[in-house]
């Protein structure tokens, strides 16, 4: 792992004028792509199985079973990306105001020779990274919750394409169920890839850290002190 200078290092922390930005260059590494495949596998898996619930086993899905589910759902994704944000918000505060501003100019100046941007940054892209997502899935829950209650706009729709405006609901929220499972495993999974990516920033904080100046030494022993009183 080779580090470079940034040579106008405190141009480049004013590059990124917003949270838009910094996430597409934060999503060049800071997800994992073995991530992105197991939520793809995931999400492909678990709509075939719904297609294949839906043909061969519909006596088991009643028209408003999906919607009871997906609320059910978009609930307790509310209860966790409230938590998971109240973390992440203490966490980013702790770390900025116990941080030395010598370590954080240090790290400002400094980058992996396989990225374009600091050390500095890295370590608040996946702050920011995380915040994004867990915010962009915390509103996607509150929207679920509400638009499947009844006499909501989407079941207006239902009833304005299909006679029984259950079965369109129903469908649309298999479909609703299958991307808030999807997206809640992609969050899970990014949690595990933050605390790995702090941990790379909390050992490279260690390891610029000069070392500590030698404590003087308490030499003296009681002949040479009395050598000294004479």
């Amino acid at each position: 792992m080779k580090f470079v200078q940034i040579p106008n290092w405190r141009a480049d922390l004013l590059s990124e004028k917003s949270l838009l930005q910094v996430y597409f260059r934060a999503n060049r590494v800071v997800g994992n792509d073995n991530d992105k495949r197991i939520t793809l596998w995931f999400a492909i898996s678990l709509s075939a199985m719904v297609i294949i619930g839906r043909l061969w086993f519909s006596e088991f899905a009643l028209p408003t079973l999906s919607a009871s589910l997906a609320q059910s759902w978009a609930e307790l994704g509310v209860t966790f990306a409230s938590a998971i944000l109240g973390f992440l918000i203490a966490g980013f505060a702790i770390f900025a105001t116990a941080s030395k501003t010598s370590h954080l100019q240090k790290l400002a100046s400094v980058r992996r020779s396989d990225r374009d941007f600091s050390q500095l940054k890295f370590i608040y892209f996946n702050f920011l990274y995380i915040f994004i997502h867990y915010t962009a899935f915390l509103a996607l829950c509150i929207f679920v919750f509400v638009s499947f209650q009844a006499g909501t706009p989407v079941w207006a729709a239902g009833a304005a394409l299909h006679a029984c405006a259950a079965i369109v609901v129903d469908v649309v929220a298999a479909m609703t169920c299958v991307a808030l499972a999807t997206y809640f495993l992609l969050t899970i999974l990014l949690i595990k890839g933050f605390i790995w990516n702090l941990y790379q920033a909390l050992i490279f904080t260690i390891a610029i850290e000069p070392d500590a100046a030698p404590e003087p030494s308490l030499s003296g022993t009681p002949d040479s002190a009395s050598a000294a009183e004479d």
